[in-house]
């Protein structure tokens, strides 16, 4: 799963569940930054706002703050898909 940020950049998603996710990026954000994302696994496209919420050595915890109901249907449908892998 690769997440394309709307400002420009790429980011690897190391870990996503319903609330958030961890992204792997050369590029900082500092704590409490809010940024537009899409995530993209295979043909799926979820787009959502998140906000930071931790920094790590390799990249930032965030945790999504508004999503539509579509986009959070395909988000659980594919948390759900890579917790039975």
């Amino acid at each position: 799963m690769r997440t394309s940020r709307r400002t420009g950049g790429l980011a690897r998603v190391k870990t996503i569940s319903l609330g958030g996710a961890y992204l792997e990026s050369a590029r900082k954000l500092s704590v409490g930054d809010s940024i537009k994302l899409e995530v993209r696994a295979g043909l799926r496209k979820i787009n959502f706002t998140a906000v930071v919420r931790n920094i790590g050595p390799d990249g930032s915890g965030v945790e999504f703050v508004h999503m539509r109901d579509e986009d959070r249907e395909k988000l659980r449908k594919l948390v759900q898909r890579h917790l039975q892998l």
